[in-house]
């Protein structure tokens, strides 16, 4: 598989994960309830959408100019910090989630971090939408 169509295919399962993750989000805050199983979808969702994002990381800045790249660019590296602080809070949202009795507090700060997060990759996307044009309307 050459690059092109590895990130061909890694960009698509990142529109489709972010796509369902923003989803499962939305339908855990209209819920305002504690639903277990929405909660392990958004949290399948969005670890396939963190891996995802760390594989378009890996494939747009390659192996060996991975631990310079972020040095010079801002804009990956606060994209990569985000990314990281989204996982661990997410790691631990999950966690506490199922310790009796629940408090949302950790889902909350989770949220808001992810929510950032989800607005850093909507800027990305729209300052690269021209590639999606290309591979989607050709």
């Amino acid at each position: 598989m050459t690059k092109k169509s590895q990130l061909a295919l890694c960009n698509t399962l990142l529109l489709a994960s972010f796509l369902l993750t923003s989803a499962t989000a939305v339908a855990m805050l209209l819920m305002q309830r504690y639903t277990p199983w929405l909660m392990w979808t958004h949290s399948a969702v969005g670890a396939v959408f963190i891996a995802t994002a760390y594989w378009h990381l890996l494939l747009n800045l390659g192996a060996k100019r991975w631990k310079t790249y972020p040095k010079k660019s801002p804009s990956v590296k606060i994209s990569f910090i985000f990314l990281v602080v989204t996982a661990l809070s997410a790691a631990a949202a999950f966690v506490r989630g199922f310790i009796a009795p629940f408090n949302p507090r950790l889902q909350v700060i989770h949220g808001w971090i992810g929510g950032i997060f989800i607005i850093i990759c909507l800027l990305h996307f729209f300052k690269h939408h021209h590639y999606y044009r290309k591979l989607y309307f050709k």
